[in-house]
C-alpha cells in the first residue's frame, strides 16, 4: 500500500503543470468600493482624461482593467454619455478577459487524467484486511471491480468537465463572432 501511494505522489509531482489561474477584472472590481458616491451622475474630468489615454484592450494592464470594470459597474444611468463611453471601452476588455478565463478553464479541464500505478494490489490488501473471510483471489477480483468502478467514474467526471469547458469557450467565441458581425455591418 505504501509503495503504491509513493508511486501516486511521484506521478502527480511529475505531471503537475503549474498552471496559474486567470482572474477577471470584473470579479476584483466587484470586491472594491464604488468609484463615486451615489450622487454622482457623470464621469469627472480627471477620469475622462484617464479613459482617453487608455491603450488598446490587449495592452491594458490588469490594474487599469479593474478600474475600468469599476466604472462599468457604476450606475451612471442607462442613457448617460458616461455610461456609453465606459461601456464602449469596457466591452472589448471584458470579452478579452472572458476569453482568457474560458481558455484557462478549458486548459485545466482538458488536461489528460493523471497516470498512476495500478492500484489493484493495494486495494486487494485493503479488501483482505476488511473481509478476512475472502480468499486472496476473491479479494483481488473485488479490488479489480472497485478500481474499474472508480476509473469509470473518474473518466465520466473528466468528460463532464471537458464538456463544460468547451461550452464556456463556445459561448465566448459566439459572443465574439456576434460583436465582429455588428462591427462589419456598422
Amino acid at each position: 500500500m505504501k509503495e503504491w501511494l509513493d508511486g501516486v505522489l511521484a506521478a502527480m509531482e511529475a505531471q503537475d503543470p503549474d498552471r496559474a489561474t486567470v482572474r477577471h477584472p470584473r470579479d476584483d472590481a466587484a470586491r472594491s468600493a464604488p468609484v463615486y458616491p451615489p450622487t454622482v451622475t457623470a464621469l469627472e474630468a480627471p477620469d475622462l482624461a484617464w479613459l482617453q489615454r487608455l491603450p488598446a484592450p490587449e495592452e491594458i494592464s490588469y490594474a487599469d482593467a479593474v478600474q475600468l470594470a469599476r466604472f462599468a459597474q457604476f450606475p451612471f444611468g442607462l442613457n448617460s454619455s458616461s455610461k456609453r463611453l465606459v461601456d464602449s471601452l469596457w466591452k472589448p476588455v471584458e470579452e478579452l478577459y472572458d476569453a482568457r478565463v474560458a481558455e484557462a478553464a478549458k486548459a485545466k479541464t482538458t488536461k489528460p487524467l493523471w497516470k498512476m500505478p495500478n492500484p489493484v494490489a493495494a486495494v486487494a490488501v485493503a479488501v483482505e484486511n476488511e473481509h478476512p473471510y475472502l480468499t486472496p483471489e476473491e479479494a483481488r477480483r473485488r479490488a479489480e471491480e472497485l478500481v474499474d468502478e472508480a476509473l469509470t467514474e473518474r473518466r465520466a467526471i473528466a468528460e463532464r468537465r471537458q464538456a463544460e469547458a468547451r461550452s464556456a469557450a463556445e459561448k465566448v467565441a459566439k459572443r465574439k463572432r456576434k460583436r465582429t458581425a455588428r462591427e462589419v455591418l456598422a
